[in-house]
């Protein structure tokens, strides 16, 4: 029942018709209750008229010319900001989701092992010569050994 509830905020803040149409395919494959609820051929076809029994229609010509010639532009009036609201709901849900799992990413990651066993080393000024040197530092994981190299610097760099 949960699921559901989840299935159908999906589909009313994602605006895109391809992953709601995905969505509810989806769980009405994996949710028997909801399965239930779907009306069967039965129930469908009582709801088409079929020829024989529409009858006469009515002319619906002058329906459309009385709307026509109303002012404005006979169209009937709609919400212009709906869409743009759930753009705006669904760019705001993502945003929201990837900062989740990035600080639930970082949350979750172990201490890095490089600082381990070098904490509280430094180095402030390697020479060689009396001249200062190139130094390279190597810390091996799981190690609390760290290897210092020096190198002499050329005479022009």
């Amino acid at each position: 029942m949960r699921r559901c509830k989840l299935v159908e905020l999906a589909v009313a803040v994602v605006p895109i018709p391809a992953w709601r149409d995905f969505w509810i395919r989806r769980h009405i494959m994996s949710c028997p209750e909801c399965r239930s609820r779907l009306a069967g051929r039965e129930e469908v076809r009582a709801l088409f008229v079929r020829e024989t029994e529409a009858g006469s229609i009515p002319d619906f010509r002058p329906a459309v010319r009385r709307i026509l010639a109303e002012p404005g532009d006979g169209l009937p009036a709609s919400r212009p900001g709906r869409s743009r609201r759930r753009w705006r709901a669904a760019a705001a849900t993502v945003m929201a989701t990837a900062a989740l799992i990035l600080v639930i990413g970082r949350l979750r990651r172990p201490p890095s092992d490089s600082s381990a066993g070098a904490e509280g080393f430094r180095l402030h000024d390697i020479r060689i010569e009396n001249r200062p040197a190139r130094a390279y530092l190597f810390h091996p994981k799981g190690s609390n050994i760290v290897f210092v190299w020096a190198e002499k610097t050329r005479e022009g760099g």
